[in-house]
């Protein structure tokens, strides 16, 4: 049996890994790698099922392969397509191998002995009664696509690291680079993964436009000033807009914007202005003239008069006292 693991004709594995391109190429390495289940080094396989599929390699030996009745690539019986864990449990542990290094050595020697004897592995269909093999042969035909027929592989699976924006591979990434149809998979996904509740790409966008918010409600607490606009061609007029914003309170000025048709109204006390927004954001003149629309408007901040006498006004350097104009006659 050691001369199958070294170098095996053919691997050990079931139709559906390995895929219905009749013009597939299968790459082989000596000694490739260590057998899953028995340490052993092995003669591993590598190919590519069909096109748009990743590629698929051999995971066991061909003497496991051979004693637990087994793909050597998926690891799936070859009989239901169903794993070894469930065959065993209806076949009694039949395939079971002890845990300790030199127990599963000498297990796995006494079992290539018995196959070379009897052409046999420590798996026996025939003891099974009828209704183990009945309860086998309704998980297979539950499990979606059995081994056993001759369906489609499955396609690559979609790749996590794109789910989740960190994917580096692009055109070369053998996963799939698409979102999932099913939206129960992908919440259980990004719960897994941490991103159960994804934040927006510009969180700094949020933040500023939560920040103005936050100033523009300061800002409102304490104005006095209403801006009002779309106001009708004939009632761009100090006298209409007064008599309509004077039944709220003392209205200090008013400027109007006859081009922008606006205006600016300012109130001596922020209740006032608070009384007269309470109306709506859209009033009707009590003239007749129309309709309005009204804002929270900002009032003009007073200007400092530029002072020339002190150092660092305009034209002057800070820093430097200003020269004497005596010196000059």
């Amino acid at each position: 049996m050691a001369d199958d693991n070294a170098n095996p004709d053919f691997p050990i594995i079931c139709e559906s890994c390995l895929g219905g391109n009749p013009y597939m190429r299968m790459t082989t390495q000596e000694m490739g790698q260590a057998c899953k289940i028995c340490t052993r080094p092995y003669t591993t396989y590598r190919w590519l099922p069909g096109v748009g599929q990743r590629y698929r390699r051999t995971e066991i030996c061909t003497s496991c392969a051979k004693i637990k009745n087994t793909c050597q690539c998926c690891m799936l019986d070859l009989e239901y397509g169903l794993s070894t864990r469930v065959r065993d449990a209806m076949l009694g542990g039949a395939s079971d191998l002890p845990t300790g290094d030199a127990n599963r050595r000498w297990a796995l020697r006494a079992a290539e002995e018995q196959m070379s004897k009897t052409g046999k592995g420590i798996v026996d269909y025939g003891k099974m009664d009828s209704v183990a093999k009945d309860t086998l042969k309704a998980l297979a035909r539950s499990s979606g696509e059995p081994y056993t027929s001759q369906a489609k592989r499955k396609a690559n699976p979609i790749c996590s690291f794109w789910l989740k924006g960190k994917c580096t591979r692009g055109r070369d990434c053998p996963h799939r680079h698409e979102m999932p149809k099913n939206k129960e998979k992908l919440a259980e996904f990004l719960a897994k993964s941490g991103h159960a509740a994804p934040q927006p790409r510009s969180s700094s966008g949020t933040q500023i436009l939560d920040r103005h918010l936050r100033e523009a409600e300061q800002s409102n607490a304490q104005s006095v000033t209403i801006l009002v606009t779309k106001i009708p061609d004939d009632a761009t007029t100090e006298p209409i807009l007064r008599a309509h914003f004077e039944q709220y309170g003392v209205v200090k000025s008013i400027v109007i914007a006859v081009v922008k048709k606006s205006a600016f109204v300012n109130y001596e006390e922020h209740e006032m202005a608070k009384a007269a927004m309470a109306g709506g954001d859209e009033q009707e003149l009590q003239s007749g003239e129309g309709v309005i629309k009204l804002a929270w408007g900002k009032s003009r901040l007073p200007t400092k008069p530029a002072s020339s006498s002190k150092p660092g006004a305009a034209g002057q350097r800070s820093g430097y006292a200003a020269m004497d104009s005596s010196l000059l006659k």
